[in-house]
């Protein structure tokens, strides 16, 4: 090897020390995780089922830093702030965060330019809850009344993620009810159970709760097929739209410029995390199943889903705010 070879071979291996030195060593100190909706909801208890499996398996801690607000943008700002370091990430309801891009003009951020996608680790379907005076015990029974009623009743919104499921579903069924938005879904299933809100769509993990302690009925989930937590409750496509099939998903993210070996290793921690039999039994029990990708699979997955809801947001009439 010539002396240029030499020199150039040494200036690759002294450049890429730090980088390889830093990710192997990674975490040296706990790390910020955001989420970007309050304590109580799907995002929020999932990412602590994560959080608290990858804290047992390197003994750093990851906690959750909740900074709700503005459809969960305020916290994703906030994220897209903070040093690249690998020590501030992102926990997000993935179907959200890809339709806040395409609705909100004035974004202090791109999900593209702005972060890096690191995996995926749940994905579950919504459940359609109403408060148990409700008169209609079926999916089925709550079309006919909606349309023997047409405008009566309102149902709660806690993202646009949800408003746009449930818009489609009235769509498709030629009824119509008054969207309410909330700031987040543990306000809203406290209201339904309250009866101040009859109606709503939630993410399956905090509505179990509710369900299971008959505070509110769960009528359908969207997904394609059942859900094992609710095995006796069907799904959209099964009871008034065939072919119906929305599924929410959970990922993380970190800052633009975070090192590849740093995002690459959370990606390894995140899959080992995530093959327990122990989170996917607790993930289960929620509805959730634990899913994995690697982050270019991931980036590429997020591009999809940019151009899927882009064309829910055109068929519905969404405008941009």
């Amino acid at each position: 090897m010539n002396l240029f070879l030499r020199l150039l071979a040494l200036a690759v291996a002294i450049g890429a020390t730090p980088l390889a030195a830093h990710a192997q060593n990674y975490p040296s100190k706990p790390v910020r995780v955001i989420v970007p909706y309050p304590p109580g909801g799907g995002t929020d208890v999932l990412a602590r089922v994560l959080t608290t499996q990858l804290s047992q398996g390197k003994g750093e801690s990851f906690f959750i830093d909740n900074r709700p607000g503005g459809d969960a943008t305020i916290g994703a700002a906030a994220a897209a702030r903070l040093a690249p370091d690998g020590y501030s990430l992102l926990a997000v309801s993935g179907v959200p965060f890809v339709i806040n891009q395409l609705v909100f003009s004035k974004l202090p951020y791109n999900i593209i330019d702005d972060f890096e996608p690191v995996g995926l680790f749940a994905s579950g379907p919504l459940v359609l809850v109403v408060h148990p005076s409700f008169p209609a015990n079926t999916g089925r029974e709550l079309i006919e009344h909606l349309k023997a009623n047409p405008g009566r009743y309102s149902y709660a919104g806690s993202d646009q993620f949800t408003y746009l499921t449930m818009e489609m579903i009235l769509l498709a069924t030629g009824t119509k009810m008054t969207h309410v938005p909330y700031k987040g879904v543990g306000p809203s299933l406290n209201d339904v159970a309250g009866g101040h809100i009859p109606i709503m769509l939630s993410s399956l993990a905090p509505a179990i709760p509710f369900i299971q302690s008959k505070r509110m009925k769960a009528l359908l989930v969207t997904s394609a097929t059942r859900t094992p937590a609710l095995p006796d409750v069907p799904t959209v496509a099964e009871a008034i739209i065939p072919g119906y099939d929305v599924s929410a998903w959970y990922g993380i993210f970190a800052p633009k410029g975070t090192p590849r070996p740093v995002v690459q290793q959370l990606s390894q921690m995140m899959n080992k995390a995530t093959e327990g039999a122990e989170i996917r039994k607790n993930l289960a029990n929620m509805g959730t199943v634990t899913v994995r990708a690697d982050p270019e699979d991931f980036r590429n997955f997020v591009r999809g889903e940019l151009e899927k809801w882009r064309a829910v947001v055109k068929a519905t009439n969404l405008p941009t705010q």
